[in-house]
């Protein structure tokens, strides 16, 4: 079973990345203690935080991360390659976008047809592009391009 995270108001950034890379991941702007503790608990999700106040007054019954994949895990490092990176050491998430999760939304992407593609990308990308997919909440439309490429570049530059 894939693990699936909570990132708190601090990682809006890594939320975002965590989606690109197929992770069911939803962003908690404001949580409380109770919330917290229903997502690891009843949604079996990994929160994530840098707020070490927070971290530490989690209630008793929300373990610290452990190999079962749920509690709440205290991130340290400060830049997005860097959190990334100690995630991929952690948990043993894959550096290779996947692209099956709205970025935006966190929904998973459906298959979209080229035709039905067309009108809603730019010509040049329709033209040039086979795969399509949709977000089925927010209807924004994502095709792999050179988006990919960059991201990899851009996971690499903390390693």
């Amino acid at each position: 079973m894939e693990a699936k995270f909570a990132a708190d108001r601090m990682l809006g950034r890594l939320a975002k990345w965590l989606r690109l890379l197929g992770h069911d991941t939803i962003y908690v702007r404001q949580a409380d203690l109770t919330q917290i503790s229903s997502l690891v608990t009843c949604e079996h999700r990994i929160f994530l935080t840098r707020d070490q106040r927070m971290f530490t007054s989690l209630p008793q019954h929300v373990p610290i991360w452990f190999n079962n994949r749920t509690g709440a895990y205290l991130l340290r490092p400060v830049t997005l390659p860097a959190q990334l990176s100690e995630l991929r050491q952690v948990f043993g998430i894959s550096p290779v976008p996947r692209l099956i999760r709205c970025s935006l939304c966190n929904a998973e992407l459906t298959v979209l047809a080229r035709d039905q593609a067309a009108g809603r990308v730019p010509d040049y990308v329709v033209s040039h592009q086979i795969i399509f997919r949709e977000c089925p909440a927010c209807k924004r439309v994502y095709w792999p391009g050179t988006h990919p490429q960059r991201m990899i570049a851009f996971l690499a530059q903390d390693e």
